[in-house]
């Protein structure tokens, strides 16, 4: 039988291969392979001398699986017993895992199935004919041993120092408990991980990682939490904060834009309330004929219906607006143009086959740069507020020159004053808040985005196996995942730029590979084809 180690054969199938041996199959459908081994009498280590058989044993390790059976080895090994000093001896097993029930071909078969596939210890246990306790167990010492001291080093083994680092916090159980993770900016690999979130986890990282890794630490890039640069401050004020550019936008989207939408909503609502009372009341007196002159109260209820009619289609642009008003002019612009050439396309496929075109054909949506100008020429407060925000990213986009973004971003915090609305108030406070985070963007014209990808990767594993009890072995599984994956240099294009459309499909919304079954249909759909 092959002796097989997992460094070697960890990401390559393993077939075992026993010839020569009779096996047997019992009514669970487990084969048994019936495995001899050389019996040498071993000497006693203190007498020096010849052990004698004391008692024969039989032991069945699991060697390998595939679907249906599950293929164990059966060894049948002795007892060795020393007849002047007593001491007793046990035959060894090569191919056993010490102390284990299985090979190391079953270890190495288990540790190809949990790793590159995404598979859930309980799908992999049910694949391996084994339970989830034993596949648990395999894959953390794997990964403990594989790990070592988790700490960042260079293949010669020296530490590797970090010019920046990406921190942030997510959701590890239903009951609002928070793990902070800690990611290398240049690398994307995960260097801290524990629970909480806060001062504590900062310091405790200081600790772990030590004083020269933050002595050589230039920046750190996180969300607008204040907790965390507080923390930096305190252990190496030169360290400078970095606010990332998406938690800004997203900010003032939802605290600027969108509470100013839904305020001009409630507005417009509270107006089409009252409006529709007086047509109330204006029908029950003129079915009671209280009015002299009739026509002219049934034309003033004309007009108030019309105006309802107005104000509800402006409230209907409004409820639908919201993530048109997240983004630029730019991109909507663009997004007008692709819509329009798909449709275009889609019209053409029926005109070039002579066939009419289809009443309830589905277009693409046009004609979002019409309707983002159509609500802020309806409200003054939401143009104000769009066109600012506008200006503002184009401030943050200044790069290599500080006393610029400074000198821009004060004159668009003195209009934003000026304004008198009370959301671009606030935003203008938080910003004077974190001032010195936001200004060096300038410098360090980072992004927090693959601390956020690696977060949407954890969210979506969590779901997948519905939770973790084993913090360690989760925290490992995470920073395995760090340091296997392969990094992509290259950067995403945009999808509304430069007809990228036209080129290829983003992989978010490619077409999912057919299943077998969907296979099977097409067969028969070619075979009724054939016939026919």
């Amino acid at each position: 039988m092959q002796n097989v180690t997992i460094d070697e054969a960890v990401y390559s199938r393993v077939n075992t291969i026993i010839n020569g041996f009779s096996n047997t199959i019992d009514f669970t459908g487990t084969i048994y392979k019936q495995c001899e081994l050389n019996h040498i009498r071993p000497k006693c280590s203190e007498c020096k001398k010849h052990m004698h058989i004391n008692k024969k044993r039989i032991i069945n390790l699991r060697d390998s699986s595939d679907v249906l059976h599950l293929y164990m080895n059966s060894y049948e090994y002795y007892i060795y017993k020393c007849d002047i000093c007593g001491k007793i001896s046990t035959e060894k097993i090569p191919d056993r895992v010490p102390g284990r029930m299985y090979t190391k071909n079953y270890q190495v078969e288990a540790l190809v199935t949990l790793s590159g596939f995404g598979i859930t210890l309980k799908k992999a246990a049910e694949l391996l004919h084994t339970n989830q306790k034993m596949l648990k167990e395999i894959h953390k010492a794997y990964l403990t041993r594989k790990g070592g001291e988790l700490l960042p080093k260079h293949p010669d083994g020296s530490t590797r120092y970090s010019n920046g680092i990406l921190i942030d916090e997510f959701k590890l159980h239903d009951d609002r408990s928070f793990c902070t993770m800690i990611l290398d900016y240049d690398t994307s690999k995960l260097l801290y991980l524990e629970q909480g979130r806060g001062k504590a986890q900062v310091h405790n990282f200081h600790k772990y990682i030590g004083d020269d890794f933050f002595k050589k630490l230039k920046f750190v890039s996180c969300d607008m939490s204040a907790t965390y640069p507080y923390a930096f401050n305190e252990i190496n004020p030169k360290t400078e904060i970095v606010y990332d550019l998406f938690h800004l936008r997203q900010a003032y989207n939802e605290k600027v834009l969108n509470l100013s939408r839904k305020e001009q909503k409630r507005k417009v609502e509270k107006l089409v309330v009252n409006l529709e009372l007086k047509v109330k009341e204006l029908t029950a007196r003129l079915n009671n004929n209280e009015f002299k002159q009739r026509e002219g109260k049934i034309k003033e209820k004309r007009a108030i219906l019309a105006q309802i009619r107005d104000l509800k289609e402006q409230l209907n642009k409004l409820s639908n607006i919201r993530l048109a008003l997240m983004s630029n002019k730019e991109t909507l612009a663009l997004r007008d143009k692709v819509a329009h050439d798909k449709n275009t396309a889609k019209r053409n496929k029926y005109k070039s086959q002579g066939l009419p075109i289809p009443p309830d054909l589905e277009y693409y949506k046009e004609n979002y740069v019409e309707s983002v100008e159509a609500v802020c020429t309806a409200n003054s407060k939401i143009k104000i507020v769009y066109e600012l925000g506008e200006e503002l990213w184009k401030i943050l986009d200044i790069r290599n020159d500080e006393k610029e973004l400074i000198k821009q971003l004060k004159i668009w915090m003195e209009r934003a004053s000026v304004a008198h609305i009370r959301q671009l108030t606030l935003f203008v406070k938080m910003l004077k808040k974190r001032w010195k985070g936001i200004i060096s963007r300038s410098k360090y014209h980072v992004s927090s985005g693959k601390i956020e990808g690696l977060n949407c990767w954890i969210k979506n594993r969590r779901r997948l196996a519905y939770g973790f009890a084993d913090f360690e072995y989760f925290a490992l599984i995470i920073w395995d995942y760090t340091h296997t994956r392969k990094q992509n240099s290259k950067k995403r294009e945009n999808y509304y730029s430069q007809d990228s459309h036209k080129k290829k499909i983003p992989k978010h919304i490619t077409q999912a590979k057919p299943t077998i079954f969907q296979k099977h249909r097409n067969w028969r759909g070619l075979e009724i084809e054939a016939r026919g």
